[in-house]
C-alpha cells in the first residue's frame, strides 16, 4: 500500500498502495538568438517502472534559411541535466562516445537531427523510484522540460490494495489481479503516478453508483488510453469496484464506479477489478452527498 497526500471536499485520492508529451524551446539567447536551432525533448507515455530503460527522444530542429550550428553537444550525453523532486542537481554519469557520422555539425535550412537516448545509462539515480525534471542545455540553445515520473514496478503476483481517502473518510479495497490483470495494471500505475489525486467523485446516485476518476470531472474524461474488457464472474455486491465504458466494451479508461447496492444487472457487462473491504460507513456518507438534480452531480465537490 503506498500513500499521497489527504483531499479536502468530496474528493479523492487513491493511495496504492501516453502519445508523445512535449513542448517547443527556443534558443537560449545571445547574437545568433534568432537563428540558432531550437532543442525538444519528448517523452513516451506517463511514466517509466523503476529498472526499466528510460526512453526519451531529443531533435534539434532549424527553422531558418540559413545553415546554422547543431546546438545538441558532442558527446550528445554532456548536455542533459536531471533534478529530483527535492532540487538536487545530478549530471550525467557518462556522455557516451562522439559518433560524427550520426551527429551532423550543421543543420541545413529547414532540417531537422534527432535520435533517442536511454537516460538510465547516464543517470542511475533513475533506478530509483521518484519525479525527475530533465533539460538539456545544448551550445546555443536550451531544450523545454520534461518531467520522468518512476514508479514501483508492477509484479502481476503481488496482492494489492487501495485505499480512497475523502473528507467522508476512508475507503480500502482489495484488487483483483487474476480476473482483470490489465485493469489492476493500469488502475496501479495512474494511482502511483499521482493521477488520482485531486479528482471528484462526480456522480452520485444513492442506491446504485458513485462514480470517480475523471480528470474533467463530468464524466467526459480519461487517462488518454483505453484498455480491452475484461468481464469476468465476479457479482455486482454491495462495495464492487468496476470500470466504467461507453457502448464500446473495449473503452473502459480511468474512471471507476463503486457500487451502492448489490446491482446483478451488470454483471458479466462490465469489467470487476475490486471490492471495498472496508470503510462501510463512509460509502454510507459519500452516497448521501447532496446533488444537483438530474444529472446527480454532488453540489460540492
Amino acid at each position: 500500500m503506498w500513500s499521497t497526500r489527504s483531499l479536502h471536499r468530496p474528493v479523492l485520492a487513491i493511495l496504492l498502495l501516453a502519445g508523445l508529451t512535449a513542448a517547443q524551446a527556443g534558443p537560449a539567447g545571445g547574437d545568433d538568438a534568432g537563428t540558432a536551432a531550437r532543442i525538444t525533448l519528448e517523452i513516451r507515455g506517463l511514466h517509466y517502472d523503476a529498472g526499466d530503460p528510460v526512453l526519451v527522444r531529443i531533435s534539434a530542429q532549424n527553422d531558418g534559411d540559413e545553415p546554422v550550428a547543431n546546438p545538441l553537444a558532442d558527446p550528445l550525453g554532456r548536455g542533459f541535466q536531471l533534478t529530483d523532486a527535492d532540487g538536487k542537481t545530478y549530471e550525467p554519469a557518462k556522455a557516451g562516445k562522439t559518433r560524427p557520422e550520426q551527429r551532423p555539425a550543421r543543420l541545413g535550412p529547414d532540417s531537422f537531427f534527432g535520435t533517442v537516448v536511454d537516460l538510465a545509462a547516464h543517470f542511475p539515480v533513475l533506478a530509483n523510484v521518484g519525479r525527475y525534471r530533465l533539460t538539456y542545455h545544448g551550445t546555443d540553445a536550451d531544450s523545454n522540460e520534461v518531467e520522468l515520473n518512476i514508479i514501483p514496478e508492477f509484479n502481476a503476483g503481488s496482492t494489492f490494495e487501495a485505499v480512497i481517502r475523502t473528507a467522508e473518510g476512508e475507503l480500502k479495497l482489495e484488487l483483483y489481479a487474476d480476473p482483470a490483470p490489465l485493469t489492476v495494471r493500469s488502475f496501479v500505475d495512474l494511482a502511483r503516478q499521482g493521477f488520482y489525486d485531486g479528482l471528484t467523485f462526480h456522480y452520485v446516485r444513492p442506491g446504485d453508483l458513485l462514480i470517480g476518476g475523471d480528470p474533467n470531472g463530468d464524466g467526459t474524461g480519461g487517462s488518454g488510453f483505453s484498455m480491452p474488457a475484461e468481464f469476468n464472474s465476479r457479482k455486482h455486491l454491495t462495495g464492487t469496484v468496476g470500470m466504467v465504458r461507453t457502448a464500446d466494451p473495449n473503452s473502459a479508461s480511468s474512471q471507476f464506479y463503486i457500487c451502492l447496492a448489490p446491482l446483478p444487472e451488470r454483471d458479466g457487462r462490465f469489467t470487476v477489478f475490486g471490492q471495498r473491504v472496508e470503510g462501510f460507513d463512509t460509502l454510507e456518507k459519500l452516497a448521501s452527498i447532496p446533488t444537483s438534480g438530474r444529472d446527480e452531480r454532488p453540489y460540492y465537490r
